[in-house]
């Protein structure tokens, strides 16, 4: 009942038989998952140094002992989030290398090239977080590269030199040709606030997105695939 509608603005007295939720209640169904989408969230925005425990409490709306009960400290936090990032970047990779050898090469690369687009779309905090991480050369930075980032790329190393041994795609630097990927995806949705400000749009828009795929795609289809293709 809106305010202005209270007779005499005066609270309605309380249903004995009613109770509210305890506040241990509310907390205890706050999943692991919300917890650590809000630790992405923090840690991309913030840094690993600028985040708090007490921070993500707040975006989740639970107290910060329950986030050191689950977690135990902001590094093991920050491990579990990261732990999440990567697992969703995984999926990316699944059945591509079926789809590069059983269907056309082209439509395969396509499509793994929009399905990252789409990707770091929803979850721009992924490649912000990562960026952070990797301007600095720290433990985690070691830790996120030896347990995620090294077995990723190396399997899509190992992708671009199938595809230049079997004459589909062009042999190019798989470094470059990676940093180059990253640079026109990641980054670009992480620079929002700069590309509004430069040309007047949200990159996060649908139609925008849609048009930033089909983009990179043309990029990258063009780059990469072989001119025999």
């Amino acid at each position: 009942m809106a305010l202005r509608d209270r007779l005499a603005h005066v609270a309605p007295t309380p249903d004995p038989q009613k109770k509210e939720p305890s506040k241990r209640g509310r907390t205890a169904r706050v999943s692991r998952e919300r917890i650590l989408d809000a630790a992405l969230k923090e840690f991309a925005e913030n840094g690993f140094e600028g985040a708090t425990t007490a921070s993500v409490a707040r975006r989740v709306g639970v107290t910060q002992p329950l986030i050191h009960y689950h977690f135990g400290s902001k590094l093991a936090l920050w491990r579990a989030a990261v732990e999440l990032a990567f697992n969703r970047m995984g999926s990316l990779l699944q059945g591509i290398e079926e789809d590069m050898q059983r269907v056309d090469p082209s439509l395969a690369l396509r499509t793994l090239v929009r399905r990252f687009v789409y990707f770091n779309a929803k979850h721009p905090e992924i490649g912000r977080l990562i960026v952070s991480e990797s301007s600095s050369d720290t433990p985690r930075l070691e830790w996120m590269t030896e347990q995620h980032i090294r077995p990723m790329f190396a399997h899509v190393s190992m992708l671009l030199q199938a595809g230049g041994e079997t004459g589909t795609l062009k042999k190019l630097p798989a470094e470059s040709v990676l940093f180059a990927f990253l640079g026109a995806v990641p980054h670009y949705f992480d620079a929002a606030p700069l590309i509004r400000k430069l040309y007047g749009f949200n990159p996060l828009d649908p139609q925008r997105v849609d048009a930033h795929a089909e983009t990179v795609v043309e990029i990258f289809a063009a780059g990469l695939l072989s001119d025999d293709e």
